[in-house]
């Protein structure tokens, strides 16, 4: 795992010869870290987004799913709704990402299962993204990310991959100044208080506004 700082970027990913993820988008890069920070004592769980051309994926967005113990009844109502909600955006379920309790540990039981279906369906390898994340003091954190790519269904066998995430450490400070640190909704949430959306468009806005404003600046 390696962490290069260039001025106010915080590049994260795994030593290995020639990256196969530069870097992802804002909306997922951020929705991810905000949501394993927000349970860092939990086992987090979401799934990525992406738009398919031919046989490459470009990933585009994450969705929290969980933080506590997962019951298939709530998994599957979940992806229905996600499922929905992805067609209606011209997207697939493409990969997943998880966070057990801060640790760089290799895919789960339940990633592994739901990569294997993402798999299936997609009939291309699954991406899934390992976060470690700690909150070091009040406005700063620590991140790391293993990749892996599950590359049999039969086995449910994933390889390893050189990924990267790049964050913007003024953003994730401005999130937090703002109040946004602890506001993603995961569908935990979502299903004890359906106001709750898992969409999550509170935090969306408030992350475009910043971006918009470091842009301008």
């Amino acid at each position: 795992y390696q962490r290069r700082v260039h001025g106010d970027y915080l590049c994260l990913g795994v030593i290995m010869e020639g990256l196969k993820y530069k870097d992802f988008p804002s909306d997922l890069k951020y929705r991810i870290l905000f949501h394993c920070m927000k349970h860092a004592k939990s086992h987090c769980i979401g799934v990525l987004l992406g738009a398919k051309t031919g046989e490459e994926i470009n990933y585009v967005e994450a969705v929290p799913l969980f933080h506590n113990s997962i019951l298939a009844p709530m998994m599957d109502t979940a992806f229905e709704f996600i499922e929905a909600y992805a067609t209606e955006k011209k997207l697939i379920i493409a990969g997943i990402y998880e966070c057990q309790q801060g640790l760089p540990n290799p895919p789960s039981a339940v990633a592994r299962d739901i990569a294997a279906l993402i798999c299936e369906n997609n009939k291309m390898p699954a991406l899934c993204l390992s976060i470690f994340a700690k909150k070091e003091m009040e406005l700063k954190y620590s991140f790391g990310v293993n990749g892996y790519e599950m590359i049999s269904v039969e086995s449910k066998e994933f390889q390893k991959i050189n990924v990267q995430i790049v964050i913007d450490e003024k953003v994730c400070t401005s999130l937090t100044t703002n109040g946004m640190s602890n506001t993603i909704i995961d569908f935990d949430e979502h299903f004890e208080n359906c106001s709750l959306d898992w969409r999550n468009p509170h935090f969306i806005a408030a992350q475009h506004l910043i971006l918009n404003k470091k842009a301008i600046t």
